[in-house]
């Protein structure tokens, strides 16, 4: 009997000290809000606000925050405290710029990385605003892939009855050039203004961080920044055409269809295989090298696993040299 009592109190002891261990690991790091909410209120389109939230170390060694981020680029997270000692308070500063919202009520949430020591963890909060709209700009920011010169427009609006009036653009890149194509005369609301943007991918340098500044006559907002992000796409060897295969099938007879492909520098091509895990779909394709080879695409509908399938096909070249073509391929039935 005592035995088993024995057991009994020393199962007790094992499981009480497992608990108060795994609540120590957890005491080691937290990282505590002051607040899990911060409401900026109603904020105009206009504006630029900005708060400072605390957080607060709780636990047995110092804290390292790794990375604070909002859920949308219209909220920037600013870690002023990088590292803070136990029962120390540090301080994020949260920018929110709501020509990036979208109107009425918003609901972001911030992410804050941190470890002490070999423990990793993280936290939570919620942001909330109003967004009053007076000015807008589509799209708020540009992310681009540029391979050659393409362009981009923006439109301005201005809801109130007094609008501004766009007097300089001004683009931080040499790769980007900006220009007013139009804007609304009517005296009715709101009040529009086209910009163009041109991009120039031949100026650019893997991936480039800029803005476009549209410069105003109106105090409140004499500026509006549209951020830019362009990056550099480097030009496939091979010419598709077509760059993306559709077929519709309406009966129960095959129905192919022919992809061309060449060199940009016109040299001399070849294939070695075409792939495609899509079932129904055969492929064949010339055989040697040419100025133009192709591949044609055959597809037996009873074969189709199901009435719309989208998959990709791969063409491997050895020649002018090895690359592989990424064909993107939709099939319906109808």
């Amino acid at each position: 009997m005592a035995q088993y009592r024995y057991r009994f109190i020393l199962t007790r002891l094992l499981s009480s000290t497992l608990g108060a261990l795994i609540s120590l690991s957890h005491a080691v790091a937290e990282l505590r809000p002051a607040q899990a909410r911060v409401d900026f209120g109603r904020v105009s389109t206009l504006s630029f606000p900005q708060r400072e939230v605390m957080l607060q170390a709780m636990g047995l060694g110092p804290i390292e925050i790794l990375e604070a981020r909002g859920s949308c680029g219209c909220l920037q997270v600013e870690v002023l405290t990088p590292r803070l000692e136990p029962g120390q308070s540090g301080c994020l500063r949260l920018s929110l710029y709501p020509l990036r919202a979208p109107a009425g009520e918003n609901i972001w949430e911030v992410r804050v990385r941190y470890r002490q020591g070999e423990v990793h963890g993280e936290t939570r909060m919620a942001v909330t605003a109003q967004i009053v709209r007076e000015v807008t700009v589509q799209p708020p920011q540009i992310e681009l892939a540029v391979s050659s010169e393409i362009e981009q427009d923006i439109v301005v609006t201005d809801h109130r009855e007094r609008p501004l009036e766009v007097v300089r653009l001004e683009a931080t890149s040499s790769a980007v050039s900006a220009q007013l194509v139009d804007k609304s005369n009517d005296v009715r609301f709101p009040r529009q203004f086209r910009i163009r943007l041109k991009i120039d991918g031949s100026q650019l340098q893997d991936t480039q961080e800029s803005l476009l500044v549209i410069h105003t006559n109106d105090p409140q907002c004499p500026q509006l920044l549209v951020p830019v992000r362009l990056r550099r796409l480097a030009q496939a060897p091979i010419l598709v055409a077509p760059s993306e295969v559709s077929l519709a099938i309406t009966g129960n007879e095959p129905v192919s269809r022919l992809i061309t492909l060449r060199d940009r520098k016109g040299r001399p091509s070849r294939i070695v295989r075409v792939e495609c895990e899509l079932r129904g779909l055969q492929c064949s394709w010339s055989q040697g090298s040419y100025p133009v080879s192709t591949v044609r695409l055959t597809v037996q509908p009873d074969a189709l696993p199901q009435e719309r399938v989208r998959g990709e096909l791969r063409v491997h070249f050895v020649e002018p040299e090895e690359c592989v073509v990424r064909i993107p391929l939709h099939i319906q039935r109808r």
